[in-house]
């Protein structure tokens, strides 16, 4: 590994359930209609996971701590390469890759008090069974579901 590269960049996904088990999916502005994904983004210097993954639920839904129970975080972690000819672009060539915690938290507030911003177009908010229609990038429904599954029991899922 050249000088200056670190290998992954470090990041959280939060995937979060609302009081009716239902888990809210985003729609960013860059995506097409029909992809989606959950929050999430990477982690500055000095912060940890629970920090980092609280800041881009801030960032992204303008909701604080408070509105939120952490029900668990994965024992995996959704880690992935740039494809090498994006990589000198992405980060300016200093990771070759992702390597993210992911949190399954419930929603305790009011989604009326979501405030979403610039970067994301829509939110929706959808049963387990949809997930497979809305996560449809690569291993994306694979590695919610694993988690999903870890850490809520299928009782729950299904109610």
């Amino acid at each position: 590994m050249k000088k200056g590269v670190e290998k992954y960049r470090s990041g959280t996904l939060a995937f979060i359930i609302d009081s009716n088990n239902k888990f809210l999916v985003i729609q960013k502005v860059i995506y097409s209609s029909s992809d989606w994904t959950v929050i999430g983004g990477g982690r500055k210097k000095n912060e940890d996971a629970v920090d980092n993954l609280f800041r881009e639920i801030k960032e992204e839904l303008g909701l604080g701590k408070r509105n939120f129970e952490i029900i668990g975080k994965s024992k995996s972690y959704l880690q992935y390469d740039y494809p090498k000819e994006m990589r000198k672009k992405i980060h300016k060539g200093k990771y070759i890759g992702q390597k993210y915690d992911q949190f399954l938290l419930r929603l305790i507030g009011s989604k009326n008090d979501i405030r979403t911003n610039e970067e994301i177009r829509k939110v929706d908010w959808v049963l387990f069974g949809e997930l497979q229609n809305r996560l449809n990038f690569e291993g994306q429904y694979e590695n919610a579901k694993s988690v999903i599954e870890e850490l809520l029991s299928s009782k729950s899922l299904n109610e």
